[in-house]
């Protein structure tokens, strides 16, 4: 079973700093959405749903990353990939270094799956140096488990949703092999009140973090 832990808004303290963020997703979602008669026009075969990454680095280049449904989406993709990267070309967001737009094809009827989301980057010293100021809180969470079951060892990787302003949004069990709930759920609450630096870009980074844990040598 796997498990997830989100941090309440109201907890997260929502700073007026993620305005800007919420800005640029509203923006460019609007845009997209008024060019939904455009992307009817790619005639994609209903029920398909076509994932899209754009990258901003430069001039804004669009790549299918995903699809589902029949195999007459690779026909219509690039179709989309067209309209999707002239939006973004017309209306760039202000953050954000690369972006995701899901287009469902609901009924014959194109619409966007949810809001556009917008992604930052956070360097590997930036994460560890985040994730070390709770080692320590997370090492005890071991040291739990080892006293309710000697011997038992493992590993747990956590995928975690970073704001804008480096606080933690969620945090998710992504894998384990250690079989401890009760560790695994202390380990998300730990990860939880990490604080990275802000990531470049100015938007959100997903992370993914691996921890092993295993008993001390005799």
């Amino acid at each position: 079973m796997l498990l997830a832990l989100v941090l309440p808004a109201a907890a997260a303290g929502i700073p007026a700093s993620l305005t800007a963020y919420d800005q640029a997703v509203t923006s460019v979602t609007l845009a997209l959405t008024s060019a939904l008669p455009r992307l009817a026009a790619c005639k994609a075969v209903p029920g398909e749903k076509l994932v899209f990454k754009v990258n901003l680095a430069g001039v804004p280049v669009v790549t299918t990353v995903a699809l589902t449904g029949t195999a007459s989406a690779t026909v219509s993709a690039p179709c989309h990939e067209k309209v999707v990267a002239d939006v973004f070309t017309r209306s760039r967001p202000s953050v954000g270094l690369e972006a995701a737009v899901v287009v469902d094809v609901f009924g014959g009827t194109p619409r966007l799956d949810g809001d556009v989301a917008l992604f930052g980057s956070l360097g590997r010293e930036a994460i560890e140096s985040g994730v070390r100021t709770r080692m320590d809180r997370v090492a005890q969470c071991y040291v739990n488990a080892l006293e309710a079951a000697p011997g038992i060892k493992g590993d747990v990787v956590v995928s975690m949703t970073v704001l804008p302003t480096g606080q933690v949004l969620s945090a998710d069990l992504k894998r384990t092999t250690l079989w401890s709930p009760p560790t695994e759920a202390c380990v998300l609450k730990e990860m939880l009140g990490v604080v990275f630096a802000a990531p470049d870009g100015g938007a959100l980074v997903r992370v993914t973090y691996p921890f092993t844990f295993k008993p001390p040598e005799p």
